[in-house]
């Protein structure tokens, strides 16, 4: 008699395992949101330091994703549940730290931009180390989870593990209400501003941005509390992984939208000329005093171009330089 196989954990009652086409609950979904978050993000988030952390944040979900999740824990064999915990695992550990950066990039940049109101930065910088005195412990006690570790993705190994559904529900909660204090903060200082209204609506935008990211997380923190009691956890941390990718990125985004504003607006300005040596009455070296290239130069100093405050009121570059150059010999 052939062998029934079984699933990662019982089906429910009235439900058949289907091992072959498993029922695909959020399998496609996670894969097409992680592919596209990572799309997004990873060219905006190349300007900031912490990009290791969170590609290795995306890199989780993509190997729960391999490994089961999205389809149901009784429609997946064992050893994919095993390699999925696994991942689970990495997964709930890197969250804290990529939740913290984000946040205190975004406080930074507010600091930077409400620097005149002391109390603000007072509390930015209070609320950094407030959250840092509540992200490092709990890390800390979810690499620790179980003694010994391997028992969090092996069932079989005799371990003590604290209550892994506790921890998350008080994560999630800290991360809904963080985020929260976060976005309504700087609010009441906005209108304070004296900026261009186009400035102003670039902060109202970063904040409305930052308000979908609190949406998400509110909306994990109502699953996770509902679904304490689910024993689906192939289909159930997908689901919050989902909403915390929507979190983290929007978050990373908001956090990369200044310094991408400097760079596009920096890299239409006018260019200052190249200024040689010989520019400024410096001798010119004996190797280039016959050279073609010093021929070509004599004409380009200083007295033969335009002013520079008229330079810049044109709009002028390089080319124009070469240009001015050309048509003076």
């Amino acid at each position: 008699m052939a062998e029934v196989q079984q699933g990662a954990t019982p089906a429910p009652p009235g439900r058949t395992p289907n091992f072959d086409n498993p029922e695909d609950v959020l399998h496609t979904i996670n894969l097409v949101s992680q592919i596209l978050a990572v799309a997004i993000v990873t060219p905006i988030v190349c300007f900031r330091l912490y990009v290791g952390v969170a590609s290795f944040r995306f890199a989780t979900a993509f190997i729960m994703n391999a490994f089961g999740g999205g389809f149901h824990s009784w429609e997946i064999a064992s050893d994919k549940f095993t390699n999925f915990l696994k991942a689970l695992y990495a997964d709930t550990i890197v969250y804290g730290p990529n939740a913290w950066f984000v946040k205190v990039t975004l406080l930074l940049v507010m600091i930077r931009v409400f620097n005149i109101s002391r109390g603000f930065v007072i509390f930015g910088y209070s609320f950094i180390a407030a959250m840092l005195g509540y992200y490092l412990p709990v890390m800390i006690i979810k690499i620790n989870i179980c003694r010994p570790i391997k028992g969090f993705w092996d069932l079989n190994v005799p371990s003590q593990c604290f209550n892994q559904r506790a921890i998350f529900v008080a994560d999630t909660v800290i991360s809904a209400v963080t985020d929260l204090a976060v976005l309504i903060a700087p609010i009441p200082l906005v209108g304070t501003l004296t900026m261009p209204w186009k400035q102003k609506l670039k902060v109202y935008l970063l904040l409305g941005a930052g308000g979908v990211a609190t949406a998400a997380s509110f909306v994990r923190m109502y699953l996770v509390i509902m679904l304490q009691k689910s024993d689906d956890q192939t289909v159930d941390f997908v689901r919050f992984n989902l909403l915390g990718t929507a979190e983290v990125s929007i978050g990373l985004i908001c956090a990369c939208l200044p310094t991408l504003n400097r760079f596009f607006k920096t890299r239409n300005q006018p260019i200052e000329p190249v200024r040689h040596p010989w520019q400024f009455g410096i001798e010119t070296p004996k190797f280039l005093q016959n050279s073609r290239r010093k021929r070509q130069e004599e004409g380009l100093t200083w007295t033969t171009l335009e002013p520079l405050s008229r330079i810049y009121k044109s709009k002028t570059t390089h080319k124009d330089y070469r240009n001015i150059s050309a048509s003076r010999e």
